[in-house]
């Protein structure tokens, strides 16, 4: 990502419009006075690592505030080094999330693994964010995947890879206690999107506000109120990358390299925004041209 503030990627995140414009960062910055258990979680002496503004600024991955607003593609921070030997730079031209890297969530204390299992929910939606997204289905620790500490970080390993080209959430608990039993706290950034003692009514921060929202009340209804929201410190929504349609694509385009009309460096000087536009509006739907 090529700005500083992260907040200015979030805006596309619900309000998909398209091919083209810059996201809008927006929300006053005054803090609000936050419900009791929030306040809590944010005294808690181990809290998560999830920062939208300045030189700290950070989001867990896989996650899809990371989205870009031009093209669909991820937008990870690459630290300046926009080159494609940088691995972040070249995980922008994915159209989604890997379907078998581990999830890595990292807090600013030592974790106890013992409550790493526990603390972890993932769930399989029916939708995109911009159909109908319901839950299909709950993910089994020890059979679809399992969660692990490092230190501060907790680790999500798949034992089965997420199916491609589908949304996923997860959802991470208070249940989750650092080296002193002390349960986990969310960060300021997530307590502010997840609070409803103010909400955001334009731009940036809304959107990422009604994301947040809105994954921790299908939370709420796919486990019939198992993992009530109150609980949640960290919550995500990705979307794994269409595996097969980018083979496809990439073969198409050295099948067609081959002919007399194309070379190489032809198909390289296409607009690869425009490109990543309508491979990703054929593949994901999302994208009107």
């Amino acid at each position: 990502m090529k700005k500083t503030y992260l907040a200015t990627a979030l805006s596309g995140v619900l309000l998909l419009a398209g091919c083209g414009g810059d996201a809008e960062q927006s929300g006053e910055a005054t803090l609000p006075t936050y419900e009791s258990y929030i306040t809590e979680s944010l005294a808690q002496p181990t809290k998560l690592q999830f920062v939208l503004q300045g030189a700290n600024a950070t989001v867990p991955v896989p996650n899809n505030l990371l989205i870009n607003t031009l093209d669909g593609t991820l937008e990870i921070p690459t630290g300046g080094d926009d080159a494609l030997s940088n691995p972040l730079a070249a995980m922008g031209q994915m159209d989604g999330w890997s379907t078998t890297a581990n999830l890595t969530i990292p807090f600013d204390g030592v974790l106890d693994a013992t409550t790493a299992p526990n603390a972890v929910t993932i769930i399989k939606l029916s939708d995109k964010l911009t159909g109908t997204p319901l839950p299909v289905q709950t993910l089994q620790h020890g059979v679809d995947y399992v969660a692990s500490t490092s230190g501060g970080n907790l680790i999500i390993t798949p034992l089965v890879d997420f199916e491609a080209s589908s949304e996923y959430i997860i959802a991470v608990t208070n249940s989750l206690t650092d080296s002193t039993s002390e349960p986990v706290g969310m960060s300021q950034s997530y307590a502010s999107l997840k609070s409803t003692s103010r909400i955001y009514e334009s731009g940036s921060l809304a959107s990422a506000q009604q994301l947040v929202q809105g994954v921790e009340r299908l939370f709420e209804l796919g486990t019939g109120g198992a993992v009530p929201a109150q609980d949640i410190v960290y919550s995500a929504w990705f979307t794994t990358q269409s595996v097969g349609e980018t083979l496809y694509a990439t073969k198409a385009m050295l099948a067609q390299a081959q002919s007399d009309d194309y070379t190489y460096s032809t198909l390289e000087r296409r607009s690869k925004p425009e490109q990543r536009c309508r491979r990703y509006h054929r593949s994901n739907d999302l994208w009107r041209q």
